[in-house]
């Protein structure tokens, strides 16, 4: 449930070992983990590595670690997920295929994997986000796919006025990634002359699509490789 990532609904309840509680919807929040709240019995980075070890082992699944594949195989390409939500009745991103043919030729080694619809099995979406080292995306349901990332991969949700839902310190604490803030703009703001257009989006105004201008896009793609390529190095030189 995208309640994990955010906001979700509360439930009253009293904890008694008697009864068996059944939910038909089951939120993070209410299995004690929050945003900002501490309890007694919080999930911990532990309990989530358990957790998501199981899940990728039921998917067949990459693990989570990828230190011994990084030291096999120096050769190997970043690979950004990216998805423009074209489908959606709000945040679509217009402009991305033009975006990604543009810094093509300046990043060579990087796979740039453009996902067309995500109306596919979830053992496929899992497949897709366990493939990537970093995650560009238009907001939607589909984020919820982040629990099947790699540990230390990137996040840059785009998003017109909705809250990001995994610009989330606590978890992205617990499933080990990061996530890089993205300004959105209804006016001229974010554009191509100004010097620092670094990660933001022009939307429009009844927020249903966005743009990114290239320098912007170039700009955050930069930073994520220099990101990825610094924590790869970090691991080869740790051995």
């Amino acid at each position: 449930q995208m309640g994990a990532f955010g906001y979700a609904r509360e439930t009253n309840w009293e904890e008694s070992h008697a009864t068996l509680y059944c939910f038909k919807n089951l939120y993070y929040n209410q299995l004690e983990y929050q945003r900002t709240l501490s309890h007694p019995r919080q999930i911990t980075k532990q309990i989530m590595d358990e957790f998501r070890d199981e899940v990728f082992n039921h998917f067949g699944l990459r693990p989570r670690d990828r230190k011994e594949m990084i030291e096999k195989d120096r050769k190997l390409a970043t690979r950004i997920l990216l998805y423009a939500n074209e489908s959606g009745d709000k945040n679509r991103w217009d402009n991305l295929d033009q975006l990604v043919r543009k810094v093509t030729g300046k990043h060579p080694h990087v796979d740039f994997h453009i996902v067309q619809d995500f109306d596919i099995p979830i053992a496929e979406q899992a497949r897709l986000f366990n493939s990537a080292d970093a995650v560009v995306m238009a907001t939607g349901d589909h984020m919820a796919n982040s629990i099947f990332v790699p540990d230390d991969t990137i996040f840059a949700e785009l998003a017109c006025g909705s809250p990001s839902l995994t610009n989330n310190p606590r978890f992205m604490e617990l499933i080990a990634g990061s996530s890089t803030s993205v300004d959105s703009y209804t006016t001229s703001s974010c554009s191509e002359s100004r010097s620092d257009a670094a990660f933001c989006i022009t939307c429009l105004q009844d927020k249903s699509s966005f743009t990114m201008p290239s320098a912007s896009f170039e700009a955050l793609i930069d930073d994520i490789v220099k990101r990825h390529s610094g924590k790869t190095s970090v691991v080869r030189d740790e051995r």
